[in-house]
């Protein structure tokens, strides 16, 4: 079985992802969603009772609680929201492990993970989703600038 990871960043918090995450919870076993603090969800609008006795709902405090959670849960879905206020407190070597679990948990067992992180940009996206905010686009200046290849010594 083949799994996916989508990682996704969102200045506010979009419903619509968790509507269709939820909608296609009322077929499975079972799926997890995991939060920070500051996320507040009245999934109770966008899910029935059925669906809603399948949703594992735990609450992160730490990026050692994500990790334990993640390596010793199945591999029904995931969804994980974090508030980027919270991934800046964390450290990058357990950021960088976060997306090593997930990595494995994704591609090796076939799990389908969803994280989306609510909030401003910030060096925590170096190492969950590999990429930074830049205020220059950088595709504009490569235009521009003429590249030589270096004669090697």
């Amino acid at each position: 079985m083949r799994g996916s990871l989508k990682i996704r960043r969102e200045d506010t918090l979009e419903y619509n992802h968790l509507e269709r995450f939820f909608s296609e919870v009322h077929d499975m076993e079972k799926a997890h969603l995991l939060i920070t603090d500051g996320i507040v969800i009245d999934y109770a609008d966008y899910m029935d009772k059925e669906s809603m006795d399948k949703v594992y709902v735990q609450r992160i405090l730490t990026p050692y609680q994500l990790e334990k959670i993640l390596m010793g849960s199945d591999n029904n879905p995931h969804m994980i929201i974090l508030r980027s206020e919270v991934l800046e407190t964390w450290s990058a070597s357990a950021l960088q492990s976060i997306q090593d679990i997930l990595s494995i948990k994704s591609g090796f067992y076939g799990c389908h993970v969803e994280l989306c992180i609510v909030g401003r940009p910030g060096m925590y996206q170096m190492y969950l989703g590999k990429k930074s905010h830049s205020p220059v686009d950088v595709r504009s200046i490569e235009d521009e600038v003429p590249w030589a290849e270096a004669p090697l010594p």
